[in-house]
């Protein structure tokens, strides 16, 4: 009992006078203020006007790394970018490189079975009426004539020089030998 006499005559707890509590606030104060910058590793408080151009350089350093930054990755963006445009290019590029090599084929055939109709039937195409049509504006030897119609170098490899027409006059199919 003489234990809690001698706390209760003590009068009103003050926290400032509990040793245990002192300490733990001092050593939990002084870690906050020391990783704020507020005071150094002995304990002591920093001047700031005396650290006052060690801190505007500092200051200064991280503003330039950060604007380095900014432009890496801006750079980086542009790059990406780029390379994007470039592949989307190139995709276009061979698109149309394959549709102007399929319409260069389909016209090689065309070509191929009219000059087999012409061989065939001896028929003049689109001409001026009356005259024979020019090599420059049809693309081909003098028309109308049967015998001045050859076949073309990838008929002959292909074996179709001599179309044959079967089922009879005009029924438009053909049949290479």
């Amino acid at each position: 009992m003489q234990i809690l006499d001698n706390i209760l005559n003590q009068g009103p707890y003050r926290s400032t006078s509990n040793q245990q509590v002192r300490i733990y606030f001092l050593y939990v104060v002084s870690c906050i203020q020391y990783s704020a910058g507020w005071v150094d590793k002995t304990g002591k408080i920093v001047d700031l006007d005396k650290f006052r151009s060690k801190l505007n350089i500092i200051e200064q350093e991280f503003k330039y790394a950060e604007k380095t930054e900014f432009w890496r990755l801006k750079e980086e963006d542009d790059k990406r970018r780029e390379i994007q445009i470039m592949r989307e290019r190139a995709l276009a590029d061979a698109k149309r490189m394959e549709k102007a090599a399929k319409i260069k084929e389909e016209n090689r055939i065309r070509r191929g079975i009219i000059l087999a109709v012409r061989n065939q039937t001896g028929i003049s195409f689109g001409g001026p009426v009356g005259g024979s049509a020019s090599r420059s504006s049809f693309g081909g030897s003098e028309m109308g004539s049967r015998d001045n119609v050859r076949p073309t170098p990838s008929q002959a490899e292909a074996g179709n020089d001599q179309p044959v027409q079967e089922g009879g006059e005009g029924n438009g199919f053909f049949v290479t030998q």
